[in-house]
């Protein structure tokens, strides 16, 4: 009997140790730098640091953008998909192409849509980085115009819209 409690004591303690290392472990992991690509490209470019301001302006912009469109897929589209997949075991031929046609509608809507608030925000996120001279000069003379407005956009995730990896693309 006591071997068996000093047994139990021994799985309690170190399950406790386990939970206790876990949890240390957890709080060690570091936050995710939604500004670390830009902060990276300024000190590559030799311009002066974001100021807490500009921090905070692009981390609000960048919230903003990720709560406007939402990660769930629009149920119009999905219904139309399903309707397509049935015309199609089916094998109609009329209902599908009625199909194709609003999926591609609502898919043309969802991009023009998409291809609107990537631009505001890249504007916006540009605006914040245009207060400040220096950092915009240094910034263009790194990477382009092109390049910094790829990297402002890049801000709110993926990269160029309609491209490869953007929020646009596949």
């Amino acid at each position: 009997m006591n071997k068996t409690r000093l047994s139990l004591k021994a799985i309690f303690m170190a399950t406790m140790m386990l939970c206790v290392s876990v949890a240390a472990f957890a709080q060690q992991r570091p936050q995710f730098d939604p500004l670390a690509r830009l902060k990276q490209a300024l000190q590559s470019a030799n311009a002066p640091a974001l100021t807490t301001a500009q921090e905070d302006q692009l981390k609000a912009l960048i919230q903003q953008a990720r709560e406007a469109h939402p990660g769930e897929p629009d149920p119009a589209l999905k219904a139309a998909h399903d309707a397509l997949e049935a015309a199609i075991f089916a094998g109609d031929q009329a209902a599908a192409n009625t199909q194709a046609g609003i999926i591609a509608g609502l898919t043309t809507a969802m991009t023009n849509n998409r291809l609107k608030g990537h631009a505001t925000f890249t504007i916006q996120a540009l605006a914040v980085i245009k207060s400040n001279q220096a950092q915009l000069d240094a910034l263009v003379q790194k990477i382009g115009s092109s390049g910094v407005v790829e990297l402002m956009g890049s801000l709110v995730g993926g990269g160029r819209p309609g491209g490869f990896g953007g929020p646009c693309g596949p």
